[in-house]
């Protein structure tokens, strides 16, 4: 029976034909994978080695790969000098040691993933210096290693303890401190305020601030919370606030916006110091000053009285001197005619009886 198609032999000859066109054709698809894993390979190692992050791949503590970054940041030259280190514990402070065995065993059991955690580096020249560590599992060439990425947490260690002593010192001062969202509501509240309100922080945080303002007050927070929205710091405000048991104080308070990283404005803190005793104290200090006003008012009345009635005296006694002296003159003149007219009178005594001086002057002497 003849069948169709072309003969077996030359079917034979048409696959030998077709054998070296399929290998070259394996072979060049072969070279082009080839090269994309190559230009995968160094695209990937471009953007390791021009990351900003130290990146160190390591295996039971031996490092395998390590990039640029990673060498700088621990003081080194090339990143061959630090695959030559015997164990990547070269590159941390000794008590550290046991804490990052426990932490790595954990990363290698899958435990954590992409953890951060922190421990002291130890720079090439010995000095220490805090990191931060992110690791996870990864393949590694038949046995899965550990990729830990480093970052100098200095930085942030420094930014952390600021922090904290801030925290402290608000946590400390005298002073409330309490913060708040732009919608009025507390988000924090130190010890100071606990003192000066009564309130504890569990007891008010998420509250409006309004519980604190006597409800007879003018509504002010919402004029308050509109200035702090265009970014204005107020300073000195006196005002009244309430206490948990009802008492009226008397406060100043300081009250700024709060910016994020960005700059926008996400709440505000405000500042209050009791000024209830100085405000008795200038009420007393007013009270007494206009106690001194009346009193000096009334001492400069009676002094005016006392200096009109001592002029009115010396008035008068000049009035009488006068009037004496005019008296005293009168006298005189009076005495003077008196004078004059006796002796007008001798003389016309002597004028009628001229002869008698003369027979007084002719009796004979004894």
């Amino acid at each position: 029976m003849e069948t169709s198609g072309p003969p077996r032999g030359a079917r034979r000859q048409r696959g030998a034909s077709l054998r070296p066109a399929a290998a070259s054709a394996i072979t060049a698809s072969h070279q082009q994978v080839e090269e994309m894993l190559q230009a995968s390979e160094a695209q990937f190692r471009s953007l390791v080695e021009r990351t900003p992050q130290g990146i160190l791949v390591h295996r039971d503590n031996q490092p395998l790969f390590a990039n640029q970054a990673c060498a700088a940041l621990f003081g080194y030259a090339t990143p061959e000098e630090v695959l030559r280190l015997p164990t990547v514990f070269s590159l941390m402070a000794p008590e550290s040691h046991a804490q990052l065995r426990a932490y790595y065993g954990a990363c290698r059991r899958g435990e954590f993933a992409l953890t951060h955690y922190a421990c002291q580096g130890l720079h090439r020249d010995g000095q220490r210096f805090w990191l931060d560590l992110q690791t996870t599992l990864v393949p590694w060439g038949p046995v899965p290693a550990l990729l830990t990425t480093l970052i100098d947490g200095t930085i942030q260690q420094q930014s952390e303890a600021m922090r904290e002593r801030l925290a402290a010192i608000v946590d400390s001062s005298d002073d409330a401190i309490i913060g708040k969202t732009l919608e009025g509501h507390i988000t924090s509240w130190n010890r100071g305020a606990e003192r000066l309100y009564g309130y504890t922080a569990a007891e008010v945080l998420g509250q409006p601030i309004t519980l604190l303002i006597p409800p007879d007050l003018p509504d002010e927070l919402p004029a308050i919370l509109e200035r702090l929205r265009r970014g204005e710091h107020i300073e000195h405000y006196e005002t009244q606030r309430l206490r948990k048991d009802g008492t009226r104080i008397e406060v100043s308070l300081t009250i700024s916006p709060i910016r994020d990283s960005t700059g926008r404005i996400i709440g505000a803190s405000k500042i209050a110091r009791d000024i209830t005793d100085r405000k008795r104290a200038d009420a007393a200090l007013r009270q007494a000053r206009d106690s001194l006003e009346q009193r000096v008012q009334e001492r400069t009345a009676d002094l005016e009285a006392a200096n009109a009635a001592l002029r009115r005296e010396i008035a008068e006694r000049r009035h009488a001197e006068e009037e004496l002296y005019r008296l005293e003159r009168e006298a005189q003149r009076v005495q003077h005619f008196v004078l004059l007219g006796r002796l007008a009178a001798g003389v016309a005594h002597e004028i009628r009886n001229p002869l008698g001086a003369i027979f007084l002057n002719d009796q004979p002497t004894g």
